[in-house]
């Protein structure tokens, strides 16, 4: 078999190895699932995320002390329990839900800051 002078040339030159950086939302969840199945700490990885986690937005709301309107929320009294009690959970469309927060008296005028602690204080989430 002969081969020409051009069949050697393009033969000799091989193309350069490529580099891949790798990167993306696939990449970095492979690295958490390896770095959780190896048992390593994943804190760097979250601590660069763009996305808030729960500590940092309880920081961000803990530096800013924020006025509810307590005088309007509803008495926590035994007539309050009982109305909870006599719920039926599967008919949760049908229900007050700003009266199970204690906020019938507010109603659409409750702030974002107001549900919250609603909903923390009576330990729904």
């Amino acid at each position: 078999m002969t081969t020409g002078n051009l069949q050697i040339a393009i033969y000799g030159f091989t193309s350069p190895i490529r580099n891949f950086e790798a990167a993306g939302i696939s990449y970095e969840t492979n690295i958490i699932r390896d770095k959780i199945t190896l048992g390593h700490c994943t804190l760097p990885i979250y601590k660069n995320s763009p996305v808030s986690t729960q500590k940092e937005e309880s920081k961000k709301s803990s530096e800013e002390p924020v006025e509810l309107r307590k005088e309007l929320f509803d008495a926590d009294n035994e007539k309050y329990e009982k109305y909870l009690m006599k719920l039926d959970p599967n008919d949760c469309k049908n229900q007050d839900h700003y009266k199970v927060l204690g906020l019938s008296k507010l109603r659409w005028q409750a702030t974002s800051d107001e549900i919250r602690f609603c909903c923390e204080l009576g330990g729904f989430f």
